[in-house]
């Protein structure tokens, strides 16, 4: 497609079709960042790249297609932190099934992992979107353009979302 700057991979790919085959995963893998749900990424990813289909074919060319998208994955995840925070349920806590020693670590590794995510799921949506963006290996004026933030501001969000991260870590720790 003209005035896009990336190149097909397959003479026969769609402009489609390429820049789905390159950035799929990483999307995916930034909304699950942000979400910590297999379907709620699944759901966000397939609508982020149906918003890309219709923007393919508008007669404006796509200057940057990564960033795009990663904007539109980025107000997804907005929409849906917000709607799940207006109706959120407060579940009960089902005790972990009994495990197999050799599954043990395993496990342990799993429960680790979901505890961070959880604790940056209770970031600010601003500050999650923005530490998905910085390991996803964003510049700071790229972080700014999608989180809709000051460029200045990028590295503040950065240090002190990492500072309550390592806080609430801290607290967790204390606890055990």
């Amino acid at each position: 497609m003209k005035g896009c700057n990336y190149e097909k991979r397959d003479k026969n790919e769609s402009p489609f079709e390429t820049l789905y085959n390159i950035y799929f995963a990483d999307i995916y893998k930034f909304s699950y960042g942000i979400t910590g749900d297999r379907e709620e990424a699944k759901d966000i990813t397939q609508d982020t790249f149906m918003k890309l289909y219709n923007q393919l074919k508008l007669p404006v060319p796509l200057l940057n297609p990564r960033a795009w998208l990663y904007r539109v994955a980025a107000n997804n995840c907005y929409t849906m932190l917000k709607r799940k925070t207006r109706y959120r349920e407060i579940l009960e806590e089902k005790p972990a099934p009994i495990q197999e020693p050799r599954m043990e670590k395993e496990f342990m590794r799993k429960q680790e992992g979901d505890m961070v995510r959880d604790l940056i799921r209770r970031l600010p949506n601003r500050d999650q979107v923005v530490l998905m963006l910085y390991q996803a290996g964003f510049s700071y004026a790229q972080m700014a353009k999608i989180a809709k933030v000051k460029k200045s501001s990028v590295g503040v969000i950065i240090s002190r979302a990492i500072d309550k991260l390592t806080g609430s870590l801290k607290q967790v720790e204390a606890k055990k």
